[in-house]
């Protein structure tokens, strides 16, 4: 068997092995997870994928020292990539905040850093394979890391051997680590812990395993094993359930069979893309035409397939989004805001339609390649992306042309359809690092197949720029800078993987100590990651208010210790503030956690309110800001503390007039500062609402504000009006028993409980102990 690289020495065979070996373990990235890391699908895999990367940039940096024809090669691919990289380096640096978009933070874990990573083993792969028999054995190891993230994922769908392991672990008390996800039988996650994000790297193995299938014509039994994974993997797709991924795969098999069609010369293959083409559109008629049978009902990814319409609630969150991330393109058309930072805009122009239909209030990505690169790099940035798919196909154009082979020619058109796909799904999702790994790899496999030339005039130029650049550097020996290499290596994976982590940990087991009730130990780990002061600070800061937040601080701590907890939150987020002034949602923390103080000290009450207003200037479309200050406002006691807080409850109102819950918190402060009247008449308007009528739980809320005031009467009529909508509760009729009984209507009081008890079996024995005291009452009234 002839060896995969040809070297000349045995320390050369040993480095090129060692950078191989690195990288291939690089790709098993996928499937690492742990429980001991906040975000253990994500944190855990940026973590593993960048310790391999910097290991493999170690071993090619001693390669280079002893065999400098290993030197990187230039492509129009390896350009492009680089291009881009760079343009989103220099969005960052002149956009509105270069710390985030260098760090990103523990729930994506990308940011420059990680694009810097991924740059470097795109650059490595393309510098190392040079040859198909080498890619193939990378290809094949790629496959085979999928293929076991789908067998995980097969088995979350039918738990037969998760269950298992997660009892071996737990007996050998590794469960905190080791546990395995059970995500139930709806949509697969596997590995990765989305489906979406499952769905999406799958795409993309499913243009690999195509792409070896149809190119390589190796042993029949081979090309069996590859066309079975194919089918598997779009057998898995389909069971993820994800729109966008299924969608782009169909028109990326669109895509190729209309090539076929068109270009090709042989009749049979004309006819087979043609037969293709029509099964694509005769499926898409016929599972909308089916779309309301219990078939395509009770197949989920059909279900979500036919569900795709203009009044769904994700489109109309996307569409929202959208259109706020195209008023922020607008603001800074050029450069954009930086890498990492789209959640400045979208607080900026938060759509206040993701209030009215209660979708996710907090977006850090548009949820579309498009705006994701036009918000944050602007047109250049989009130009620079948009070039790496024109180098691409410019270079498999000049493969084909050079090769003068079909089979190059259909393993060319794989990779366009495949592309093509990527990009459609990519629409309506956005990159995670499984995918990046992929795409980056095909683009330097791609790149390798066709380096310029030596006596190319871009080589000679870029040549020549390096060559300007070494005239003004030192000259050391390259074993010496291959070791100084080494030491500055070593000191960034301390400070980029090595701190992080521990104060990752740390914050993880935080939020276990503090799910297990171990609230001292959880405050410990808190404080233990906050004083490692990495680049994860400003979360750490985030979950610690939370912390201070969803507990009852007066049974678990006393008032001094309380009295310093708050502080402690309050200086945090302060900090945080301080350091990323530009993104709200650190005021919406602080403005909360201040909120919540002034309970236990009235002097935090001035900053609060400052705070509060700071917010709106920076978010001004986000109701809860408003309702949060204006109950902050009328905690002053002053006549112009009032009549802000009203001010502030009519500007919200009108940021969505037909939406009851701005008439429900107006109601709330009307009836906190005793404006009686006033109340009556917001409840007056609030009832001539189109929608009030179909919103049962804002009349329970509401129900619930006015017993709070003692207004029983208007409680009865609103929980009344609950049931009248037709979706009773067993709960309205308990609350209207209890009512009733308050107000001396025992009869209706009796009915009510009679009626709990039909809807609910198990409230039969308390609700006839409710009506025998009813009926002692009335036996002993005269």
């Amino acid at each position: 068997m002839p060896r995969l690289f040809a070297t000349k020495s045995t320390s050369e065979s040993l480095l090129v092995y060692l950078v191989f070996g690195f990288l291939l373990a690089a790709l098993f990235t996928p499937l690492i997870f742990s429980g001991k890391f906040f975000f253990p699908y994500i944190f855990s895999k940026a973590y593993y994928f960048r310790i391999f990367v910097e290991l493999a940039l170690v071993a090619y940096v001693w390669l280079l020292a002893t065999a400098p024809q290993w030197k990187p090669r230039i492509s129009w691919v390896w350009l492009a990539v680089t291009g881009y990289v760079a343009v989103a380096y220099l969005a960052s640096i002149f956009g509105i905040n270069f710390h985030r978009s260098f760090w990103s933070n523990a729930e994506r874990s990308e940011g420059l850093l990680m694009l810097t990573h991924v740059w470097l083993y795109f650059t490595l792969l393309h510098a190392l394979l040079r040859t198909r028999d080498q890619w193939r054995v990378f290809f094949h190891t790629a496959l085979g890391v999928a293929f076991l993230a789908t067998i995980y994922a097969l088995d979350q769908k039918w738990q037969v051997f998760i269950p298992q392991l997660n009892k071996i672990f737990q007996s050998l008390g590794l469960s905190t680590h080791l546990s395995l996800a059970q995500a139930g039988t709806d949509r697969l996650t596997s590995t990765i812990g989305n489906a979406a994000f499952f769905a999406a790297y799958l795409l993309l193995n499913i243009v690999l395993a195509a792409y070896v299938f149809f190119y390589h014509q190796g042993k029949i039994w081979l090309r069996a094993v590859y066309g079975a994974v194919l089918a598997f993997f779009i057998l898995i797709l389909f069971y993820t359930a994800t729109r966008g991924a299924i969608l782009g795969l169909l028109g990326g098999v669109f895509l190729y069979s209309f090539a076929l069609l068109a270009l090709h010369a042989n009749k049979k293959m004309r006819a087979a893309g043609a037969a293709v083409l029509c099964a694509i559109l005769l499926f898409g008629a016929a599972v909308w035409t089916a779309k309301d049978t219990a078939f395509v009902q009770n197949t989920l990814a059909l279900q979500r397939l036919t569900s795709i319409s203009l009044t769904d609630p994700t489109t109309i969150s996307r569409l929202a989004t959208w259109k706020a991330s195209w008023t922020a393109f607008t603001e800074h058309p050029i450069l954009g805001i930086g890498y990492e930072n789209y959640r400045v805009a979208f607080n900026k122009h938060f759509p206040i339609t993701l209030y009215d239909i209660r979708a996710e209030q907090w977006f850090d990505r548009a949820h579309t390649i498009i705006f994701d690169i036009l918000v944050t790099s602007g047109i250049t940035g989009f130009i620079a992306y948009a070039s790496i798919f024109c180098a691409v196909f410019w270079s498999l154009r000049k493969l084909v042309r050079d090769t003068e082979s079909a089979q190059t020619a259909y393993g060319a058109l794989i990779l366009v359809a495949g592309l093509a796909a990527y990009v459609a799904q990519n629409l309506f999702v956005f990159d995670t690092l499984p995918t990046y790994m992929i795409f980056f790899a095909i683009l330097a496999y791609v790149g390798s197949q066709t380096p310029l030339q030596e006596n190319d005039r871009i080589t000679q130029r870029f040549a020549a720029f390096v060559d300007s650049v070494k005239r003004f550097t030192p000259k050391p020996h390259p074993v010496i800078l291959a070791g100084v290499v080494t030491i500055v290596v070593f000191w960034v994976h301390v400070q980029v993987n090595i701190l992080p982590a521990r104060a990752n940990r740390a914050l993880a087991q935080a939020i276990m100590e503090q799910s297990n009730g171990k609230y001292a130990d959880a405050l410990r780990h808190f404080r233990e990651s906050m004083a490692l002061d990495t680049n994860q600070q400003y979360e750490v800061r985030q979950r610690f208010s939370e912390f201070l937040l969803s507990n009852n601080l007066d049974q678990r701590f006393t008032q001094e210790e309380i009295a310093q907890l708050y502080k402690e939150g309050t200086d945090a987020l302060e900090q945080n503030i301080t350091a990323y002034g530009d993104d709200m949602q650190h005021h919406a923390y602080l403005l909360s956690l201040y909120e919540r103080a002034v309970n236990a000290d009235p002097s935090y009450l001035e900053r609060a309110i400052a705070v509060g207003e700071e917010a709106i200037a920076k978010s001004p479309t986000r109701p809860h800001t408003y309702f949060t200050l204006a109950r902050l406002e009328a905690r002053t006691g002053t006549d112009a503390g009032k009549q802000r807080a009203l001010e502030l409850m009519h500007e919200a109102a009108a940021l969505s007039p037909q939406n009851p819950e701005m008439y429900l918190n107006l109601i709330h402060i009307d009836l906190v500062l005793g404006l009686t009247n006033q109340a009556e008449a917001d409840y007056q308007q609030l009832t001539e609402l189109t929608q009030w009528r179909q919103s049962p739980g804002s009349m329970r809320k509401l129900a619930e504000l006015y017993i709070f005031y003692k207004n029983y009467h208007r409680a009865i009529e609103l929980y009344q009006d609950a049931v009248a909508t037709g979706h009773e509760q067993s709960q309205d009729h308990i609350r209207l028993a209890a009512l009733y009984y308050e107000t001396q209507q025992l009869a209706e009081a009796k009915a009510a409980a009679v009626r709990a008890a039909e809807l609910d079996a198990a409230l039969a024995k308390e609700t006839a102990a409710f009506i025998a005291q009813i009926d002692q009452v009335l036996e002993t009234s005269p």
